[in-house]
């Protein structure tokens, strides 16, 4: 959560400017909070795996399995650790080239000319003494990983001890948290990335939005596109009505325009 939180506050103030953030405090307050559920809900559906397996090992009760199990918890926790700064960390740098969370052109810069763009970071972002502080930072979360983790009973967590009451107090509990933070509330409709949009600020409609949600949309409208099935003009809500594409797209009436004239128009011509 505080990693989400430093990456909110960066973007903010490093892409407003003060007269803009003093105009809109309570927008801005508003965009934290949204901020914090569309955090929660990404932090629910990575903790929801290592909860289910904590109660099945608990009902398992088997010691050696236990500690076997450590080492895929450590290096999953280890994993998203790292995963998830980098991927705050890239939405950042998105962000300052095309004023935009990540989105379809994400895959684009890998798929041009990758050393181009390892080039364009290198000249201009701090990349050596960042790598030098990412380091640092992994170091840290294999520290956290052995300690959260550690090389004790299964009995040496908390909720683990005790009665069978108590556990399953602790676990109903955790499941209801769990439940609502991936729901992103309780109420009856779930959190959706749409939701952001209440300010009539772009900019404060995305401040409320990490890049884990936004690569998350970006993969899924990238799976989507790249269906054979697809037809991007019955996503568009434009199948078997060009006309209706045309005159949106131009602004005029075009519904006595032979089909064909029309798609003549968007045909590529190369000399």
């Amino acid at each position: 959560m505080v990693i989400f939180l430093i990456a909110r506050v960066a973007f903010t103030l490093y892409f407003a400017d003060q007269s803009f953030l003093e105009q809109n405090y309570h927008d801005i307050l508003t965009a934290f909070y949204m901020g914090w559920k569309y955090d929660t809900l990404v932090i629910s559906y990575l903790i929801i795996p290592i909860f289910f397996l904590f109660i099945l090992l608990a009902l398992i009760g088997n010691q050696k399995i236990f500690l076997w199990s450590r080492f895929p918890l450590r290096a999953y926790f280890l994993f998203f650790s790292l995963l998830i700064p980098l991927i705050l960390i890239s939405d950042l740098g998105f962000y300052s080239f095309f004023q935009d969370h990540i989105n379809i052109l994400f895959f684009g810069l890998f798929e041009d000319d990758t050393s181009a763009l390892i080039e364009s970071i290198y000249k201009n972002y701090p990349l050596v003494e960042a790598l030098i502080l990412f380091t640092l930072y992994a170091f840290f979360s294999f520290y956290c990983s052995l300690k959260i983790f550690p090389k004790g009973s299964l009995k040496s967590y908390f909720f683990l001890r005790g009665s069978l009451l108590k556990f399953s107090g602790i676990s109903i509990l955790g499941f209801i948290l769990l439940f609502g933070g991936a729901r992103g509330g309780y109420g009856d409709l779930v959190l959706s990335p749409k939701y952001s949009d209440f300010s009539k600020s772009e900019f404060i409609n995305q401040m409320a939005i990490n890049g884990v949600i936004a690569l998350d949309k970006t993969i899924r409208v990238r799976v989507r596109n790249n269906r054979k099935d697809f037809n991007l003009a019955k996503a568009m809500g434009y199948e078997n009505d060009i006309h209706e594409a045309f005159a949106d797209y131009l602004g005029i009436d075009v519904s006595l325009t032979d089909q064909g004239q029309l798609i003549n128009l968007i045909k590529r011509k190369t000399s």
